[in-house]
């Protein structure tokens, strides 16, 4: 990625950041000691929710899983519930100055309201049409 510091978020060990048109984050099975151990690096790394407190330049964006997330709470259970804990990861994600992203969703429109109810910052699918469907009903309402 050093041929292409010129666009991409380089990080300095000592805590300095310089930011760019584009910011490199390593997710998945993600290699912690060799990006951590840089003295400049060019990405950061997808926290997990243990994360959440640690150094922001190093975890901006926290992801985890859906069902670790609301692993008390069974799906037949109160969706206020559901949403309640969802907004209250958000809101300590975001005090933080992090984004937040869950997986393993499941894929409809219940559960992408519930996480654009709850300020959650990033959805992914396999639906991409039917999200597309879903968030221009939205922007239908508002118009």
């Amino acid at each position: 990625m050093k041929e292409y510091k010129n666009i991409i978020t380089t990080f300095i060990k000592k805590g300095k950041r310089y930011q760019k048109e584009i910011d490199v984050i390593i997710s998945g099975n993600r290699a912690k000691d060799s990006i951590t151990n840089s003295k400049e690096r060019y990405a950061a790394i997808d926290g997990r929710i243990e994360d959440i407190k640690q150094d922001s330049f190093l975890y901006p964006l926290i992801s985890d899983n859906w069902y670790k997330v609301l692993k008390h709470i069974n799906a037949g259970e109160d969706k206020e519930l559901r949403q309640n804990k969802l907004k209250a990861l958000a809101d300590e994600v975001h005090q933080e100055n992090k984004k937040l992203r869950l997986w393993a969703v499941p894929d409809n429109a219940e559960h992408w309201g519930l996480l654009l109810n709850a300020g959650i910052d990033l959805i992914g699918t396999d639906q991409p049409a039917e999200l597309k469907k879903y968030l221009l009903t939205l922007t239908e309402d508002i118009n």
